[in-house]
């Protein structure tokens, strides 16, 4: 009609009317007449008749039948939306946009199975439907697939990079699929676009506060993902942003947000910050600068602008001001957390829509109070009966008590909220009875978790029921094999009865993956500690038969306790040192006598702080950091630690304590022992000859060490000087040789004293004695007799000596490094290279932990004694291969690794400057 129906309204109608009178069966003119009534005749119910005519007519006609579904949908009439476009869809010649919009309309009926079928349908036609994706992403969220649902989000995100929709739309499917990291970046996208969007304003107004929102709810799943990796730096990073965007949100809203944001959930993500970073307190230690104390002192104003203090803060505001057991300069900020997150937490409670999500609340609350009460225990668990931390949480667990009470009467269909009630009823005394029934009931509100069996079988564990405790942790093994807490009691039952199988089972909560746990960790350093201990007492050559049996393997557990007591101070508040002291005596049994010496350091520091101060444990920390600074070369510190400890000794009862205990004897007399060493290798003779003689008569505490006391007290005596104190060392040491035959080490300084002072009646006598002694780790006899042949001029004998001991012990490095220096000596060059690259080998294989080198770890292989014998052997090799006519080349490359492995030593530059020269 050339658009006059368009001009004339009136002449359009009549013309349809007239045309339907002619021919009754077009149904572009029941279609027309359908939209007139529609647009101009205000008469929806003759619109929608008409427009069934048209459909009727010609079921594939897309403008009728479009709007006659929308006419539907407008009127609530979902049923006959339905109907209508399934009739479409089923007909030969099915429309896409029938598809598309009948997918929309099961997805708005909550039938997202039927909805994904429809769009997958209706995008078969059109492939760059961006509406039909992103319709199929919430399908897909909607029926669990969450996986699919991120891929098709991606697409959504192809086909218009710049639109905001489609980066929030990824983040939510990345965020159903619990893959925070991703779902974070795609917020940050979706910022990025909408800073870039140039309908800013309005972008702003709809987008601005869901995203910064979202953003929040985002950052507090990705601190509880990184909490479980152990990356606790990021978890304070996250928790902060969390809680700096929820203050933006609440102190500066934009002009056209409309709405306030919600309550309930701002205040959500308040808590679950709050409670993530009191869970890395040990970090604000290390770095003040992560404890945001404005950002929480902003929000804690807000939280009291809008409400009255929660009902029990009041009630436990002086408890929870005190440092407990924390230390260091965070325990303010510490107590901040906890009031702010208590604060959000009854925030909550009023701005819950149901019953359900107050109880919820109700149980944060509760577990704010419980959380913090077990602050007052040094670790989880394992002081259940410390009377006076029990005492001071007691206030705490009976707010917590109140909150689980009221969670459980608004919601007793609520698993959490009777978990919750077991465990503070748990901690409280003569609660036995309450805490069994809340974690049963707890059991049946949940039937598939298994957090109520474990903690029941910890409730039978903690009264010392270990048959039902195992029955209660069986069952919830096989409702979650891999939960953590479930094998952590099996570990402890197991440790409780002297079980073998709790080292494993340690090692079993270490290894789940995306778990962890304080008192696991804590246990397996220990149990390790134990096995190691053991194994190295149990044999002859001491606790390096221990090592040599944790060392064949880079992944060994000496390794992965020394992690495990890592993450345990890095997490957990350890106020009184334990884990540090733990993790010092693994660092020093793995032979890392410096990062040993830090560890004891802080736990002394952390012992001298206590109530204990000036006591018992104070004295043992002392003495453990002297220890590895004597061992790690530094005798200076070391005597100044061994001093404190005497000093110790001397002020109070402490030495009284300590000959009290069991095996307190054998303590002080190792402690005397180290400060006499400590002094000798310091150069302060005087002073150590009178601590070795002290030591002696000390020695009735350990009398399997007489023999070795009396040997170092020789070499004190012939380090004197004097010609009286060298008589005296030798009288002394054939003296200790006649109660003690065959003592090793003893008739070895007396070979050396023979050699020193050309006694060869003295020297002939100590070596008929060595040959009969059977058993010599450290092959004192070969190197003994190689060194009498150098002193006879027979460098050849020599040789053979070290070759025979070569025979016997063909994986000991430093005598192929000897037998190297011998060739050398006997100009057999080509040999000596050869001995040299053979220590070098065995170097590099055990630092690989292929093969164990002297029951040395892998990780111990890089003291300098150590790596002098690499370098050593590569100067040796380098000087052989210099001395021969075709190795120039290869004696240079060699120098370069002796100074590559030994930057500090002179001898391995010297190398390079004659392998150099003689190149040249």
């Amino acid at each position: 009609m050339g658009g006059e129906w368009q001009q004339d309204k009136r002449h359009a109608y009549a013309s349809w009317i007239r045309a339907a009178q002619l021919n009754p069966y077009v149904p572009g003119v029941f279609g027309g007449l359908g939209e007139w009534y529609q647009q101009h005749g205000n008469d929806p119910e003759r619109a929608k008749r008409c427009l069934a005519k048209a459909v009727d007519l010609d079921c594939t006609g897309a403008e009728a039948g479009q709007l006659l579904a929308d006419l539907y949908l407008a009127d609530g009439s979902d049923d006959l939306c339905e109907a209508h476009l399934l009739r479409v869809t089923e007909a030969k010649y099915a429309q896409p946009w029938a598809w598309k919009r009948l997918g929309f309309l099961f997805l708005r009926q909550g039938h997202c199975e039927k909805a994904s079928v429809a769009l997958q349908n209706a995008l078969s036609a059109d492939r760059t439907d961006r509406a039909c994706w992103e319709g199929l992403c919430d399908a897909y969220m909607g029926i669990g697939r969450t996986h699919t649902a991120v891929k098709v989000a991606q697409k959504v995100v192809e086909l218009d990079p710049g639109r905001v929709s489609g980066h929030w739309q990824s983040a939510q499917a990345c965020m159903r699929a619990n893959d925070a990291v991703a779902a974070l970046q795609h917020f940050e996208r979706a910022a990025e676009c909408l800073a870039a969007a140039e309908d800013r304003v309005a972008q702003r107004a709809l987008w601005a506060q869901p995203l910064a929102i979202g953003k929040a709810e985002c950052l507090v799943a990705c601190a509880e993902r990184w909490h479980a990796e152990g990356l606790l730096g990021r978890v304070a990073d996250a928790s902060n942003a969390a809680l700096e965007a929820v203050l933006a949100l609440l102190a500066g809203p934009s002009a056209a947000h409309e709405e306030e944001p919600p309550a309930f959930l701002l205040w959500g993500i308040v808590y679950a910050a709050c409670v993530w970073l009191s869970r890395v307190g040990a970090l604000f230690g290390q770095d003040p600068s992560l404890a945001r104390s404005e950002t929480v002192r902003s929000l804690v104003g807000h939280a009291e602008a809008r409400a009255e203090p929660p009902k029990f803060l009041a009630e436990t505001a002086g408890l929870a001001a005190t440092e407990h057991r924390t230390c260091g300069l965070h325990g303010g900020y510490i107590q901040q957390l906890f009031e702010l997150a208590a604060r959000a937490a009854c925030l909550r409670i009023p701005a819950a829509s149901s019953a359900e999500l107050a109880s919820a609340a109700w149980a944060d609350l509760g577990s704010v109070y419980f959380e913090h009460s077990t602050r007052f225990f040094t670790v989880p668990l394992r002081t259940v009966g410390d009377d006076d931390a029990a005492a001071e949480s007691q206030p705490l667990l009976a707010a917590a008590a109140n909150c689980a009470l009221a969670a459980v009467q608004l919601d007793s269909a609520s698993a959490r909220a009777h978990n919750l009630q077991g465990l503070v009823a748990m901690q409280q005394q003569q609660q036995a009875a309450l805490a069994q029934h809340a974690f049963i009931m707890a059991s049946r509100r949940a039937p598939l978790s298994a957090m109520p069996w474990a903690n029941l079988g910890f409730l039978y564990f903690q009264h010392g029921d270990v048959e039902l405790a195992n029955k209660a942790f069986s069952r919830a093994q096989m409702l979650d094999p891999a939960a953590i807490l479930v094998w952590l009691g099996q570990a402890l039952i197991a440790e409780s009865i002297g079980s073998d199988e709790c080292v494993d089972l340690f090692e079993a909560c270490m290894l789940l993956e995306g778990a962890s746990n304080d008192v696991a960790d804590f246990g397996y350093a220990s149990q390790v500690w134990r096995l190691a201990v053991g194994a190295g007492s149990a044999g002859s050559a001491g606790v390096g038969e221990g090592r040599e049996a944790l060392s064949h393997s880079s992944h060994s557990r000496l390794a992965l306790a020394i992690y495990a007591a890592r993450r345990y101070v890095a997490r957990a508040e350890d106020g009184q040192g334990a884990g540090h002291h733990l993790l010092g005596l693994l660092l020093e049994q793995n032979g890392e006598y410096e990062c040993a010496a830090e560890a004891y350091q802080v736990a002394h520091e952390r012992a001298a702080s206590s109530a204990e101060a000036g006591g018992l444990r104070e004295w043992g920390a002392l003495t453990c950091l002297a220890r590895a600074q004597c061992s790690a070369a530094q005798y200076g510190a070391a005597v100044e630690s061994y001093g404190r400890g005497a000093a110790l000794l001397q002020s109070g009862d402490v030495e009284g304590q300590l000959v009290a205990e069991q095996g307190g004897a054998a303590q002080l007399f190792y402690y005397v022992l180290g400060y006499g060493l400590a002094l000798f290798f310091d150069g302060q003779l005087e002073e150590s000859l009178a601590r070795f003689e002290q030591v002696l008569a000390l020695a009735d505490g350990a009398p399997e060490q007489r023999p070795h006391v009396a040997v170092m007290l020789a070499q004190v005596l012939w380090a004197l000087g004097s010609e009286e104190h060298r008589a005296l060392a030798r009288q002394h040491l054939v003296e200790a040789m006649g109660e003690h035959a065959g003592f090793l080490p003893g008739l070895a300084t007396l070979f050396a004293i023979g050699l020193l002072q050309d006694d060869g009646e003295l020297v002939g006598a100590v070596r008929s004695e060595l040959m009969q002694v059977h058993g010599d780790p450290d092959h004192s006899v070969p190197r003994l007799e190689s060194y009498l042949a150098v002193l006879r001029d027979d460098p050849a004998g020599g040789r053979r000596a070290v070759a025979r001991a070569l025979h016997r012990e063909p994986a000991d490095a430093s005598l192929w490094l000897l037998l190297a220096d011998f060739d050398a000596l006997c100009q057999r060059h080509s040999s000596a290279a050869g001995a040299a690259a053979a220590a070098l080998q065995l170097f590099q294989q055990a630092m690989r932990g292929r093969q164990a080198w002297g029951a040395i770890p892998p990780r111990a292989l890089l003291n300098s004694a150590s790596l002098h014998v690499a370098t050593s052997a590569l100067a040796v090799e380098s000087r052989a291969l210099a001395a021969s006519t075709a190795g120039q080349r290869a004696a240079q490359t060699a120098a370069r690794r002796a100074v590559m492995y030994g930057p500090w030593v002179d001898g391995a530059w010297a190398c390079l400057d004659a392998a150099r020269g003689a190149a040249v």
